[in-house]
């Protein structure tokens, strides 16, 4: 079922998710609320279960920009561990469509 809820704290039993998707939406988490995500996402997750983050590289938005840098220190502290991939879209300008695809597995 659909359930609408805020990212640090999840309406979900711990280790019950086997996957957990975040589509743009860390870089709107405030950031005194940051760690506090990861280890809600860490709760839920089942071990060897992942959360992948996907989120563009270079935009200009009004939020924190996410690096392989900030990914790591959002990791650390947890049992996650990270495989940060850089993409960039092979039919268009280099720098107009790069993605940071981040997939944090729970050990």
């Amino acid at each position: 079922s659909w359930v609408q809820a805020s990212a640090t704290a999840l309406p979900i039993a711990d280790e019950s998710c086997v996957l957990v998707t975040d589509r743009g939406c860390l870089h709107h988490v405030a950031e005194d609320d940051v760690h506090t995500y990861a280890a809600e996402v860490e709760r839920v997750l089942v071990s060897g279960g992942a959360w992948v983050i996907r989120d563009m590289i270079g935009h200009s938005h009004q939020h924190r920009e996410l690096d392989r840098n900030a990914i790591e220190q959002l990791a650390a502290g947890t049992s996650l561990s990270v495989e940060v991939f850089e993409i960039a879209c092979a039919d268009h300008q280099p720098g107009s469509c790069e993605t940071l695809l981040t997939v944090l597995r729970r050990l």
